[in-house]
């Protein structure tokens, strides 16, 4: 019997249940017993915000015990409203400079294809698989060498469609998807409600789910087609003045992964399934940026690309090693600050530097030493605690207001629940606070 999964509260006919736990048998494979529907994707940003994202915590000790410098978490999660721009953009980048890269290394421009079944069918994620796996073998065949893949869970309602063209008055589609997201929240979907008379309170409703791959390949003059079961086509643009079947520069590899990026898709919950949205393939899988061209070209490519996408941005972004990150003013700080990560007491050195650190505090500060002792104690307490996370392994300076689920069976007085729940204690006047910005808030 194949199950139906529902990760938004969303009840239809073809997904009755409401809750899986307790209907399950322990050798039960989500990947090929569960059929799957559009509200178990999600686009970038338009998740749920984890509870630990966005969080002041404590990331250093002034080197002369002051005070405190406090950073915001970031949880780098495609679908959380804060960071998920930030992981699209640093997807679309170092996408660009794979592909980039390799049409440096083969001597081609890549061309772009789409793959997909007909989607009038249930699907298992075994069976999204599938027609990646097919897709890409059916490429190889005809002569692709190599490539990136895009995964797409859905499509806008063909009865959409002619209310965006008359909004945006255009028959291109490329924008239909930016207005759907509304990431501004200009009451898009408004608009499309009076023309259609309709009354969508998200962007769900204006799409169906037919899951598809989208492809850049190499070389870009071959050609290839699917055929009855698997339905591949190539695409071209048309300029006005004629037809191109290729990406001829940069520019184009940049605008158009930004465009597929609106809407790659990925599991809202992951269901212990490995699948990424963006991956390369053939020779591209095989082979790195760094191995496809010398140190100095790539260097000299991140910055090109970097600028192509900088264009028009009143933020710009910035390198950061491999990747791009927002652009953070320099801020002149008035101490030193020594990371907590260092404060933490797992050998003999790491003992007599903190109470090398201690003494420092009792000659310049003496008000604070008891704080300082407080913080490096708890730092610890929560690094060295099994029950939490990783992720949550840092002194949060004010109480959650959702609980983690991993905090409710502790103890009432076990420190790591009282942090979760109050917070820090309050510090005394004579201890500084130095809070830097919020990473996510960016744009």
């Amino acid at each position: 019997m194949t199950l139906s999964c529902i990760t938004k509260d969303y009840s239809t006919s073809d997904n009755p249940l409401t809750s899986l736990d307790d209907f399950l048998e322990p050798d039960f494979d989500f990947a090929k017993d569960i059929t799957l529907n559009k509200y178990d994707f999600m686009i970038y940003g338009k998740g749920e915000r984890p509870v630990y994202c966005q969080r002041p915590h404590v990331q250093g000790l002034a080197a002369d015990g002051s005070g405190a410098k406090v950073i915001y978490t970031t949880c780098d999660t495609m679908g959380c409203p804060s960071c998920g721009k930030l992981w699209a953009l640093q997807k679309v980048f170092k996408s660009a400079v794979h592909v980039e890269a390799y049409a440096i290394y083969s001597g081609s421009r890549p061309s772009v294809g789409e793959a997909s079944v007909r989607d009038d069918r249930a699907y298992t994620f075994d069976n999204i698989r599938k027609i990646r796996r097919n897709g890409n073998n059916r490429l190889k065949k005809h002569g692709v060498t190599a490539g990136l893949s895009l995964f797409h869970p859905f499509r806008i309602k063909a009865e959409v469609k002619p209310a965006l063209r008359s909004i945006l008055n255009t028959e291109a589609s490329s924008g239909f998807w930016k207005f759907i997201r509304d990431d501004h929240n200009e009451g898009n979907l408004d608009r499309i409600n009076d023309i259609l008379g309709t009354d969508c309170t998200d962007w769900y409703q204006l799409t169906k789910f037919s899951p598809h791959f989208h492809y850049m390949c190499f070389p870009g003059t071959q050609k290839f087609t699917g055929d009855k079961d698997l339905f591949i086509k190539k695409n071209c643009f048309d300029d006005g003045e004629k037809k191109h079947w290729t990406l001829e520069i940069p520019t184009d590899t940049v605008r158009y992964l930004a465009y597929l990026m609106s809407h790659v898709g990925q599991l809202a919950q992951g269901k212990g399934t490995r699948f990424k949205p963006v991956s390369p393939f053939g020779e591209m899988f095989k082979m790195s940026p760094e191995k496809l061209v010398p140190s100095a070209v790539l260097h000299e490519l991140r910055l090109e690309i970097l600028a192509i996408m900088n264009q028009g941005r009143e933020k710009p972004l910035v390198l950061d090693g491999d990747t791009i990150s927002y652009g953070i003013p320099e801020q002149k700080e008035e101490v030193e600050y020594i990371p907590m990560s260092d404060f933490r007491l797992v050998s003999m050195e790491a003992n007599e530097n903190a109470r090398a650190y201690e003494e420092v505090v009792r000659d310049l500060h003496p008000e604070n030493l008891s704080y300082v002792r407080y913080m490096i104690s708890l730092y610890n307490y929560v690094s060295e605690c099994p029950d939490v996370p990783h992720k949550f392994k840092r002194l949060f300076l004010e109480p959650f207001e959702e609980l983690p689920a991993f905090i409710l069976p502790l103890h009432s007085e076990n420190p790591v629940r009282i942090m979760f729940e109050r917070g820090l204690i309050k510090p005394p006047d004579t201890f500084k606070l130095y809070v830097c910005g919020h990473a996510g808030k960016s744009t």
